[in-house]
């Protein structure tokens, strides 16, 4: 929601400072080639166009999206729970980290793509943007749900989470034996395209106690 008002402030911004000028010029002209004298219609206008360029300057989508950025890619996040859930923000070509007990697990946005998905089980296809992701497990491997598309070892391309289908849309690895289990999930939750950034819902779930009984 808060980035869908980003993007109609600067789009209303775009055109109010032009608006502006034009006052300004119209009481210009009206002031040399008139007696009536509108100094003060001239002076304003002028001073609130020069405000909204300097707005309109700070609303760029490189701006946005550095706030979003602040608190989500300068430091590990420390996953300190036996479960854990974030969604963070990140901008395509940055990446974040998680200290997951031993392990550094790193995920970064390499791009986003408009391409074709396929649900293999009902045959829908739909065109739609996907983030194309690099995951890092410390060594292991991530597996794909049926909507997403491999391009490489633990790189893949994933389009939004589509209502309650969490399975289809994530990407995950896990394991489990006599001793122990971790499970690690994520799905993507939102693509903003103007900003270059992607909203990422991740799951992460571990325990040394097991019941063999």
């Amino acid at each position: 929601m808060a980035d869908k008002l980003l993007n109609a402030a600067r789009q209303v911004l775009k055109f109010l400072p032009f608006f502006f000028f034009s006052i300004t010029l119209i009481a210009a002209l009206i002031t040399i080639f008139t007696e009536k004298k509108v100094w003060f219609l001239l002076i304003i206008s002028l001073v609130i166009a020069i405000i909204l360029f300097a707005t309109r300057k700070f609303f760029s989508r490189d701006q946005i999206a550095d706030m979003h950025l602040k608190t989500n890619t300068v430091n590990p996040i420390k996953v300190h729970k036996n479960t854990f859930l974030r969604i963070i923000k990140i901008k395509v070509g940055e990446y974040q980290d998680f200290l997951w007990e031993d392990l550094l697990i790193r995920i970064k946005l390499l791009d986003i793509k408009r391409d074709l998905f396929i649900d293999p089980l009902s045959s829908e296809k739909s065109e739609e943007y996907g983030a194309i992701l690099d995951i890092n497990i410390g060594g292991g491997v991530v597996v794909g749900g049926e909507i997403t598309r491999e391009l490489d070892v633990n790189k893949y391309i994933v389009p939004e989470k589509k209502f309650e289908y969490e399975e289809k849309y994530s990407i995950f690895s896990f394991n489990a034996d006599q001793k122990d289990y971790y499970f690690f999930r994520l799905f993507v939750e939102h693509i903003n395209i103007p900003s270059n950034l992607v909203e990422l819902n991740l799951f992460f779930a571990s325990s040394n106690k097991i019941n063999t009984g």
